[in-house]
């Protein structure tokens, strides 16, 4: 057979592409090219988690599903075909075991994305030898359907393929690859896709007022958002303030629902209840009524440095004794600290933002295979498709479990059983 002519082409050597090339090969017995662009694979894995690699999350994998804004229906197939029991399995089979580190998150053991992506190069080089074939510097310029499947385009050479999968991820980190190629093929063999946005992104806030305040952080911190006027989303985790605006996993989890003149809404307090707030301020002024409102708040609510810039902000002055302070100044201080608006001037860009919405549109793809309902022999896996998961590990968990469930569901006939 012409080298040119191959039963499985991989485009992508991501997370997602370099599974789906190992569960190809291990299940068909057939030779599989994996097409990358880059001159080495797996840029964006390298920087995930800031090189530490926040590859899944622990737990009962039922409890991944509601972290993927609401398309939980579309990725249980892939979930659970390949766990994250399976995936920590899997990985320490091959000598590198996880452990858990920060609510619930799973990092390799080395705390390196390095040695992640050295176990799937060696499970490829080892296992799937001489199966897989890796191609850097090949970044395929066009996709046609043809006679007997695809005729994928590359600068220097054309391949004909059966089964094409597509794991290019998305635009989030350009620098890393990530430009969204495999929508363009997508679109030349017929898919539509959604619209693609930023996402697990900061915000910059309108007249921002606690710049001198970046890198402070509160935990459990409860954000709501506000579009015309009507609650599109809620969540609860920690928020983190930066020069220009806000940040942490609150934000980042949140900002898929989050646009532009949108408000957001924080409790900088435990307690959300303004008049229950109220009542509790005042039992405290009782008893500390010498106490400077500064002192009040720092000793008992907020750190020093934002509670010196939250008073200059509302007009209040800091030596001003807590008992002395009007009832109007009061519930305009306690309204700030429990339920406090905030104006999105705008999301971080693909620059900032770890993963992108928008994508293949999922009606088109079958999710018990990843295979597309329009094209036989095309599959997607990965941040290609209109998914975007929860900061955590889930966007990894799902690159994994995608790729394995498009590469064991090709149009191939096993091998030995042809005759």
């Amino acid at each position: 057979m012409d080298k040119s002519n191959r039963q499985i082409v991989v485009i992508g050597a991501g997370p997602a592409g370099l599974m789906a090339a190992f569960a190809a090969a291990k299940k068909y017995k057939s030779g599989v090219l994996l097409l990358e662009k880059n001159d080495s694979p797996a840029k964006k894995l390298l920087i995930s988690g800031s090189g530490r690699c926040n590859i899944t999350h622990a737990g009962p994998i039922s409890g991944f599903l509601p972290h993927y804004g609401g398309k939980d229906r579309f990725v249980k197939p892939a979930l659970f075909r390949f766990t994250n029991t399976d995936l920590t399995k899997w990985m320490q089979h091959r000598g590198l075991p996880l452990k858990e580190l920060h609510d619930g998150k799973l990092f390799p053991v080395t705390e390196s994305a390095r040695d992640v992506l050295q176990i799937l190069l060696n499970v490829l080089l080892t296992e799937c030898s001489p199966l897989v074939e890796v191609r850097y510097r090949a970044a395929v310029k066009n996709v046609k359907r043809s006679e007997n499947g695809f005729l994928i385009q590359t600068a220097n050479e054309d391949f004909s393929a059966q089964n094409l999968v597509i794991a290019t991820g998305g635009k989030s980190y350009p620098s890393t690859g990530s430009t969204g190629d495999g929508w363009n093929f997508a679109r030349n063999l017929g898919h539509s896709i959604a619209e693609p946005a930023p996402a697990l992104c900061p915000v910059t806030i309108r007249n921002y007022p606690f710049a001198g305040c970046a890198g402070l952080s509160f935990e459990k911190t409860r954000v709501q958002v506000q579009h015309h006027g009507k609650k599109t989303a809620e969540n609860r985790e920690d928020l983190l303030l930066t020069h220009r605006g806000f940040s942490g996993p609150v934000i980042l989890d949140l900002s898929r629902y989050i646009h532009t003149g949108d408000t957001l809404r924080i409790a900088f307090t435990e307690s959300e209840d303004t008049a229950f707030f109220e009542r509790q301020f005042l039992e405290r002024v009782a008893k500390t009524g010498r106490k400077t409102v500064k002192n009040l708040l720092a000793s008992a609510y907020l750190p020093d440095r934002m509670t010196a810039v939250l008073l200059k902000y509302l007009n209040i002055p800091d030596d001003l004794a807590a008992a002395n302070l009007g009832k109007a100044a009061r519930k305009t201080l306690l309204r700030y600290l429990t339920d406090a608006p905030f104006i999105v001037e705008e999301l971080g860009g693909y620059q900032e933002a770890m993963v992108t919405r928008g994508g293949v549109v999922l009606a088109e793809v079958n999710r018990n295979t990843m295979e597309s309902r329009l094209v036989p022999g095309l599959f997607f896996c990965g941040e290609v498709l209109d998914i975007d998961g929860d900061t955590g590990g889930y966007n990894l968990q799902f690159a994994f479990s995608s790729g394995v469930l498009a590469g064991e569901n090709l149009h191939l006939v096993l091998y030995g059983e042809n005759s």
